[in-house]
């Protein structure tokens, strides 16, 4: 199992030209030792659970589209989850995974299990959803914070201010020693 991840992350690194040869070199039917651990445990489970003497292909949900858990609440769960997915995407190629919303794959390859049997993903990936409505296609515009809107009228507000400030100043000044002047006292002691 490492080995077969050592070589499929080798292999993504390399040079364009022998990316170019092993995009030519994908193969029809994905080997079962190749995958994450996860989904040939869950290959394995089922497999195992089939009826004794029945052969041919089988058909597994797949776990990286949501199921209507209709059980308990009828909220949608994911059996592996989006951030699981992605770390697979990054670990392993594209069309040894099956499809989901993270990993769109026209036609979703065959797993071959160990023992030959033939596994296909039960499921369709659901369609992207379009943008509706006049401006659906349009970037939402940033209308700013309240205090950069409001930025303009504030420094308008302090500009009109100033322009009479000196005037208030001498006006405060004037009242100031008037009070001074008020509340000292006529005695001299």
């Amino acid at each position: 199992m490492n080995a077969a991840r050592r070589f499929l992350t080798t292999t993504a690194t390399t040079s364009k030209a022998a990316a170019a040869a092993s995009i030519q070199a994908i193969p029809e039917v994905v080997d079962a030792r190749v995958l994450p651990n996860a989904l040939f445990n869950l290959i394995r489970r089922n497999i195992e659970a089939r009826p004794e003497g029945s052969s041919g292909p089988i058909q597994i949900r797949n776990p990286f589209i949501g199921i209507a858990n209709e059980g308990h609440n009828g909220a949608w769960v994911v059996p592996i989850s989006a951030r699981r997915q992605k770390q697979y995407l990054q670990q392993y190629p594209g069309w040894a995974l099956p499809p989901s919303p993270l990993n769109r794959v026209d036609e979703p390859k065959a797993v071959q299990w160990v023992d030959g049997t033939l596994v296909t993903w039960e499921g369709s990936v659901p369609a992207e959803k379009k943008a509706l409505g006049l401006y659906g296609s349009r970037k939402r515009m940033f209308k700013g914070h309240k205090h950069e809107r409001e930025k303009a009228s504030r420094v308008q507000e302090r500009k009109d201010r100033l322009e009479g400030m000196e005037k208030r100043i001498e006006m405060w000044k004037k009242t100031k020693e008037e009070a001074k002047k008020k509340l000292k006292p006529s005695l001299p002691f």
